[in-house]
């Protein structure tokens, strides 16, 4: 049994390093603390026997599961390496959605138009103005000072070549996201009754209507309408669920240099529609 787990963490290690990669530049983490933290994390799975791995029942997809134990260590790690986030009186003052604000600009180091969307995606019925004004009443926050070698103060002006290694470095993340989100809704779309994923293969793959497909399966045409947009709803939550937020997701569509490829295709026809419509549509 013991050599079952540690095949599933070797098995699992490329995700494993993706999704912690992923989540720590959501955090605005340097390049340093990334790497530091990657290995924490494989410590981590590794600790008394892969003791994590075994609590793992199989009530939610193996990328859902590693994407929330990584993320709750992300937290106790900046707790740890930067100090416990505290909100502000001001912050306490706005009430919760102006609490929650602070901690998703000031801890997360979200952009406003992030904060918003992960606003309104936890159920908060507010705007980008609304935000924009609630965050002018946030105080400012000093950042955590940081050592960094001294090549990495030199101005950038000095940098040979700095702007092809920040395209490449975008370049990488797009890739890594990609390959995340890419693995996030293969494993989703793994779980669904074989109707359900069905559906899904022949509207967005095969590009057929609801009413074809309903008359296909015999089904009737507006609950099969409602349970598209069930199955999208909770496919977008499980991307939710594995830390990405719609922003980092739309970024990718549409890109030439990203494929999504979420395995809709592998079916008859497979030619009438390409991967990046099927997540456009997916994740509206």
């Amino acid at each position: 049994m013991g050599d079952d787990y540690e095949r599933l963490f070797v098995a699992s290690l490329p995700l494993m390093d993706r999704l912690s990669r992923f989540f720590c530049r959501e955090s605005r983490m340097s390049e340093q603390d990334v790497d530091d933290f990657i290995a924490s994390v494989r410590l981590h799975f590794l600790d008394r026997d892969f003791a994590v791995l075994r609590s793992f029942e199989e009530r939610c997809s193996l990328s859902t599961f590693l994407s929330m134990v990584i993320q709750r260590q992300l937290f106790d790690y900046r707790s740890r390496e930067w100090g416990r986030f505290r909100t502000s009186a001001a912050a306490q003052r706005l009430g919760p959605v102006g609490v929650r604000l602070e901690t998703l600009l000031r801890r997360d180091r979200k952009s406003l138009p992030e904060a918003v969307t992960v606003l309104q995606r936890e159920g908060h019925r507010i705007t980008r103005d609304e935000a924009d004004s609630l965050a002018e009443k946030l105080p400012e926050r000093r950042p955590r000072l940081v050592q960094i070698e001294i090549e990495e103060a030199l101005p950038r002006e000095l940098a040979v070549g700095s702007d092809a290694i920040e395209l490449e470095a975008e370049a990488h993340q797009r890739q890594a996201v990609s390959r995340t989100v890419t693995a996030v809704m293969r494993a989703a779309l793994a779980e669904l009754p074989a109707e359900d994923l069905t559906i899904l293969r022949m509207h967005y793959a095969a590009g057929m209507p609801v009413a074809a497909i309903s008359r296909s399966l015999g089904l009737e045409q507006r609950p099969t309408y409602r349970r598209i947009n069930r199955l999208c709803q909770g496919l977008r939550a499980k991307l939710a669920d594995a830390g990405l937020s719609e922003v980092s997701v739309e970024a990718l569509l549409g890109r030439p240099d990203v494929d999504l490829d979420f395995g809709l295709r592998e079916m008859e026809n497979p030619e009438d529609a390409t991967s990046t419509d099927v997540e456009g549509n997916m994740s509206r």
